[in-house]
């Protein structure tokens, strides 16, 4: 583990300790490693990581989305993981944060891949309120890098960068509209033309009604899944719970 560099978020206080890359405060501790980047990380099931999320009640991963990711070292296994938080392998409950775009298909097909090897998944918990990553952002990370050129700073192209921007310009489709089939037809019919009028090409790669179809059969497996986790995670911290936030 490095130490701490300029571009990892952290905040140290009186009541919090720092030891390599976790910031640690009462019964929490965060694990912060934005100069990773998008590069893959390696993580070996030791300390000083592993040992937090083995303690903790309960894992919750903030931010991000299924980037490069990383490869963690498990009962002489390797799984490689980039979107669901590596305390999956602790056995205990984990949380897929507010601050996260999660691609429903890409989730689910890392699900099926812990299932296959023996991993149990069903303590996930997914946010509400996270942002979902859909096709179209997929092809417009791939149209940007075009328009830019020699310029193009080599995403990995899962639609992240994209998907973010519609969060903040507040046109994005939430987990909780995502799941509830009648909003997020509605949601869909309002924000596709958006991104049409903006990358005229996407309205030769989909349509309203095939992102719907396709996408909505996930949203059925998800949905029992999916609950307000920010009041999930206050009543753990109220019950004295030990919660680890993997970055």
């Amino acid at each position: 583990m490095s130490t701490p560099t300029r571009d990892t978020a952290v905040s140290v206080s009186e009541s919090t300790f720092l030891r390599d890359n976790m910031v640690c405060h009462l019964d929490t501790v965060t694990y912060v490693s934005a100069e990773h980047g998008e590069k893959e990380t390696v993580v070996e099931v030791c300390e000083p990581y592993v040992a937090p999320a083995q303690k903790a009640d309960v894992v919750c991963r903030y931010a991000g989305g299924n980037n490069a990711g990383h490869t963690i070292v498990y009962g002489g296994k390797k799984f490689a993981l980039k979107l669901i938080p590596s305390g999956i392998f602790s056995g205990h409950e984990v949380i897929m944060g507010n601050g996260m775009v999660v691609n429903p298909k890409a989730f689910l097909e890392e699900v099926k891949y812990l299932n296959d090897g023996g991993i149990d998944t069903s303590k996930i918990r997914i946010s509400d309120r996270c942002h979902v990553i859909l096709p179209y952002h997929l092809e417009i990370d791939e149209l940007q890098e075009k328009r830019k050129g020699d310029k193009s700073i080599g995403t990995t192209k899962r639609g992240i960068g994209p998907a973010y921007v519609d969060k903040y310009s507040r046109i994005g489709i939430r987990m909780g509209e995502f799941v509830d089939e009648e909003l997020f037809l509605e949601r869909l019919k309002e924000t596709f033309p958006m991104k049409v009028a903006e990358y005229p090409e996407l309205k030769d790669m989909f349509t309203v009604e095939e992102i719907f179809e396709e996408y909505k059969e996930y949203a059925k497996i998800i949905k029992p899944l999916v609950c307000d986790t920010g009041m999930l995670l206050d009543q753990y911290l109220q019950e004295d719970k030990k919660v680890l936030f993997e970055g």
